[in-house]
């Protein structure tokens, strides 16, 4: 048991208990809707070579991907799927998903080696292990245009994709 001995321990400890409050409701807010922001409507994008489906915010609700598979040095298979939008790939034709504004997704099966130190490099940042395959995240390798405006478009993008991959759920 932690004794608070002076009025700042107390202020700390209530606001820490507003902070919990406030978790709590913001929680709710994220069970009944994802983005938190009211008007914000979902759309499901299935993504069928990896055997997945990603609710994403009306601000990547024109994403589209490239798909590649190719072998792994211990014999499996990875296929991979880079991301962008169409209003990226309109601004700047270096933004297309072979491109990989957004990042990858990636699918292998099996699971993810989590015990071997270049897990990440090798196979992405896990995102979600199912029971036969797991699905790693590989980030952008560089900015895909020189236009200042098309770089935050694509970084605020970015940005709510990253935000999507907690609701990626196996293909019905």
């Amino acid at each position: 048991m932690i004794k608070l001995r002076t009025k700042r321990n107390v202020v700390i400890a209530g606001g820490l208990g507003l902070l919990r409050v406030s978790s709590i409701i913001a929680g709710t807010i994220w069970l009944v809707h994802p983005w938190g922001l009211a008007g914000s409507h979902q759309n499901m994008v299935n993504v069928q070579e990896l055997g997945i489906q990603i609710m994403v915010p009306d601000s990547v609700k024109d994403i589209r991907y490239t798909v590649t598979t190719f072998p792994l040095k211990d014999g499996r298979q990875e296929t991979i799927a880079g991301f962008s939008t169409n209003a990226l790939t309109a601004r700047d034709p270096g933004c297309s998903p072979d491109n990989m504004p957004l990042g990858s997704l990636g699918r292998v099966l099996g699971q993810y080696p989590s015990n071997d130190p270049t897990a990440a490099f090798d196979y992405g940042q896990l995102v979600k292990q199912f029971p036969s395959f797991f699905i790693a995240v590989g980030s952008p390798q560089g900015a895909c245009s020189s236009n200042s405006t098309t770089q935050g478009l694509a970084s605020q993008s970015r940005t709510a994709f990253v935000g999507a991959l907690a609701s990626i759920q196996p293909l019905n």
